[in-house]
């Protein structure tokens, strides 16, 4: 592993109501992830952030500009190599899938404004996987996950870490794991086969 770059992420739990991020600090040789911040941003509050612009516009798009404003500032202070977040993957309610659609459209264009790269898309599965090993874990086993991982540094607090931080964390290290390690394999879903008459 002595030949892979130290990196830092940051990476999205992507939501207009609770979401979260954190920046992550990875070294190799042996792994080790460190959270150098992490946080809930809280769609309602950030509403009521822009009364000015929700004068003319809805709802939806004052918590986009208030989530992109904010998602700027911790590019500029963090300076991260690369942006990674949950994909909008097999969602059974419209609005969740559009809302979680925008919130990862602005993440690309601010990607591409800042360090000229794609955002890097997780899907839950390969986050959980990665992770709790088990790609349909819970919120528990997320966040017993996260409290006994053993490469990963928590920062302050962890006990405090709420279940979209740790939802965030996760796609980080699903990233390393899945695109660079090559530990998580992404497999694809087979074609279904016609049935002969």
């Amino acid at each position: 592993m002595s030949e892979f770059t130290p990196i830092r992420i940051l990476a999205i739990d992507p939501a207009t109501g609770k979401s979260g991020y954190a920046i992550l600090d990875v070294t190799f040789n042996p792994l080790h992830v460190k959270v150098v911040t992490r946080g809930t941003l809280d769609g309602e509050k950030l509403y009521r952030t822009r009364k000015q612009l929700a004068q003319n516009f809805d709802r939806s798009y004052c918590i986009l500009d208030a989530l992109e404003e904010y998602y700027r500032e911790l590019m500029a202070v963090y300076q991260p190599d690369i942006i990674v977040s949950e994909g909008a993957f097999g969602y059974q309610h419209l609005a969740a899938l559009i809302s979680l659609t925008q919130v990862i459209l602005i993440l690309k264009r601010i990607a591409h404004s800042t360090i000229g790269r794609a955002v890097v898309i997780i899907p839950p599965t390969i986050s959980k996987l990665s992770f709790a090993q088990e790609g349909h874990a819970g919120k528990p086993e997320m966040r017993e996950a996260f409290l006994n991982c053993p490469y990963l540094d928590r920062g302050e607090n962890p006990e405090s870490a709420s279940e979209h931080e740790i939802d965030a964390i996760s796609h980080g290290i699903a990233y390393v794991n899945r695109d660079i390690l090559h530990t998580v394999v992404q497999n694809q879903k087979k074609k279904k086969q016609k049935k002969k008459k």
